[in-house]
């Protein structure tokens, strides 16, 4: 009787181990954030990176839930450029935070047979963990001035750069080819990032383009 209840209890063991896949990923992120009033002054995207760790678990054939945790680059830059008497002068200033994250997707698959297409959406959440603020003055004829600061996370609109934590919403899309994973993602930030939040009407939040290639382990 126990050699029963304990094959039985290997056996889902199994079954169960065998509907969960892990899989690495890593790639370019495309970044902005809504801003209000910036004048003359142009905003431009921020390119930076990601990657982490997934965790996919099977519910169907279809549909699996997929989660994990990854580091995600997003931020924006502002240029502003004066002209007066000849001379010009470029200031350019980039935010570009550092968040740990970690969504939680609902997916479905169809199988192709060779390949396996998909499409996911879902919540997620970030820490902000580091990141730079860095100003630069270009004057014509004359070296360009640089400095470089720490991103300080906090609540303090006196003190602090951006709120510690952010949420939102991704949905995107992808393929899976011999376990080669290739997607593209939308990040639509749903917190206001401002620390400052009562004299920002416009609410300051992360909007991210994600293009990534990945590896899952185990069968296709």
């Amino acid at each position: 009787m126990k050699m029963s209840m304990v094959f039985i209890a290997l056996t889902m063991t199994t079954q169960s181990l065998a509907q969960v896949k892990f899989g690495v990923r890593a790639g370019l992120n495309i970044a902005n954030v809504t801003l209000g009033d910036i004048g003359d002054a142009k905003q431009v995207l921020n390119t930076s990176y990601h990657f982490g760790g997934i965790v996919e678990h099977s519910l169907t054939n279809n549909f699996s839930i997929e989660s994990g945790l990854q580091l995600s680059g997003k931020g924006t830059k502002i240029e502003q450029t004066e002209s007066l008497g000849g001379f010009s002068m470029t200031l350019t200033s980039s935010l570009a935070p550092l968040y740990l994250e970690v969504p939680i997707n609902a997916k479905y698959n169809l199988d192709l047979g060779s390949a396996k297409l998909h499409v996911f959406a879902g919540p997620y959440f970030g820490i902000g963990i580091g990141g730079k603020m860095k100003y630069e003055a270009t004057y014509t004829g004359m070296p360009t001035e640089k400095e470089t600061i720490d991103i300080k996370f906090g609540s303090d609109g006196n003190s602090d750069d951006l709120k510690r934590t952010d949420f939102g919403l991704n949905i995107g899309a992808g393929i899976e080819i011999k376990n080669i994973l290739i997607r593209a993602q939308y990040g639509l930030g749903l917190t206001d990032i401002s620390p400052n939040s009562s004299a920002n009407d416009d609410n300051d939040r992360n909007r991210v383009i994600g293009i990534s290639i990945g590896y899952m382990f185990g069968g296709n």
